[in-house]
């Protein structure tokens, strides 16, 4: 049997899986391991990636991957939609800019599948959409434009921004929030004319504040939910591609342990704190830490004078960095 032939083989084997009427906990288990292994086999097959074939299969408009995610029904399935859609986010950079015919559909499946419970589906579904958008820099000025308006970006924005970064729900989870907040930083970046501006509902001055909030309260040794820090610093990233932190500055500079004003002073103060001694020390994976040093790496001239100021305390928290 060829490559492709099993791969065919188990995209049905994984659409009969999710559509028989076998018992429901058999055809979760028997869905899970095909998912698992429909993943091996992508992730793993560069020679069907550069052919083309492993593409035509996963957006195949009979047994593709969006296909299968969504024939499965609300609240089902919940380990095959995360693997499907963590498998996307994988794909999708492999892939390229051939996959940029499928946009429509992966931006309806994921945001369909944002609305769920689980919020290992919610965090999931935003995945895809990160990376696929990312892949946006391949188009003209013309292109993008249409594409825009085609994908009603401003609405995508609004509804984020309502469901995770404003959300009063207590069960919108850390892991999900903080993917919602790269997804935003990523439409900044990339779709900077939908973005509202300030003073209008999710304008660009209530969501810098909201991301500020969200890295200031969890950027602590102490914080439960570190899970939120590299979102709201690639959310944060994003926006300065295009947007200037509303400057908040006070007349005179605060007292030693008086509350910060600054919205740049914050954010700064937050980096250091991830990238010094006490944090690091207390951390067994280093998402929080690399997200700081690279948003520090890539704004930090927006960030001169605070960090001239503090110097002393920057290079103490680098040095550290380099030698932990």
């Amino acid at each position: 049997m060829s490559s492709a032939e099993t791969l065919d083989k188990l995209l049905r084997e994984l659409t009969d899986a999710v559509t028989s009427d076998d018992e429901h906990i058999h055809r979760e288990i028997t869905a899970d391991r095909v998912a698992e292994d429909i993943a091996g086999f992508c992730t793993n097959n560069e020679e069907m990636i550069n052919q083309g074939f492993i593409s035509s299969r996963l957006f195949s408009q009979e047994t593709g991957i969006l296909e299968i995610l969504k024939g499965i029904r609300k609240d089902e399935f919940t380990k095959t939609k995360e693997l499907l859609l963590d498998l996307l986010t994988v794909m999708i950079p492999k892939l390229g800019p051939s996959v940029l015919p499928h946009i429509d559909m992966v931006k309806a499946t994921c945001m369909r599948l944002s609305l769920e419970k689980q919020s290992k589906v919610q965090k999931a579904s935003f995945g895809p959409l990160i990376q696929l958008f990312g892949l946006c820099d391949t188009l003209d000025a013309d292109e993008l434009v249409a594409l825009e308006s085609r994908l009603e970006i401003s609405k995508l924005w609004n509804d984020i921004a309502d469901r995770f970064l404003f959300s009063r729900d207590s069960e919108v989870k850390a892991t999900a929030l903080g993917h919602a907040m790269d997804l935003m930083g990523t439409v900044a970046k990339q779709f900077s004319s939908s973005v509202p501006p300030a003073k209008a509902a999710f304008g660009t001055d209530v969501v810098f504040a909201q991301f500020i909030n969200k890295l200031e309260t969890n950027a602590s040794a102490e914080a439960q939910s570190r899970a939120v820090v590299p979102g709201a610093l690639r959310g944060l990233s994003g926006l300065l591609e295009h947007f200037d932190l509303p400057c908040t500055c006070p007349k005179e500079k605060p007292r030693p342990n008086e509350k910060l004003h600054c919205q740049s002073c914050r954010v700064l103060k937050s980096v250091m704190i991830l990238l010094g001694h006490k944090y690091l020390s207390s951390i067994s994976t280093y998402t929080g830490p690399r997200a700081a040093a690279n948003f520090l790496a890539r704004h930090g001239g927006k960030f001169r004078h605070e960090l001239l100021e503090d110097h002393r305390a920057v290079y103490t928290s680098l040095k550290g960095l380099v030698e932990n």
